[in-house]
């Protein structure tokens, strides 16, 4: 896959969506979220160019932006999840997954309760 490949993939499912109250952009979101995971977790064990221009494609289309929204789920499926994504995305996605820190604290004091 060469540079320009990575750099064409613009549209990712869930860009530019808020999908809090949409059931199925939410689950077509956490699909796309789980098979970018597993591609970044794969390229990282080969660490070969490929791997750098996907975590700065993942930057450049905004999509750490989209990942934290899907923790508002009810499901405890899909928030563990997207807490496994955001592990693998820590690189390009540092801030945003900094910025959900609070979120995710919530989410362990509820699970504790249960």
């Amino acid at each position: 896959m060469g540079h320009n490949t990575v750099m064409k993939t613009s549209s990712f499912p869930f860009s530019g969506t808020d999908f809090r109250g949409d059931y199925i952009g939410s689950k077509l979101a956490l699909k796309a979220l789980i098979l970018l995971h597993d591609l970044v977790e794969e390229q990282s064990i080969v660490k070969d160019r490929t791997h750098a221009e996907l975590l700065a494609s993942i930057r450049l289309h905004g999509i750490c932006s989209r990942i934290s929204p899907l923790l508002h789920s009810p499901e405890l499926d899909t928030q563990e999840k997207v807490v496994r994504a955001m592990l693998a995305l820590v690189e390009p996605c540092a801030e945003p997954i900094r910025q959900a820190v609070p979120l995710l604290k919530k989410l362990v004091k509820e699970y504790q309760e249960k």
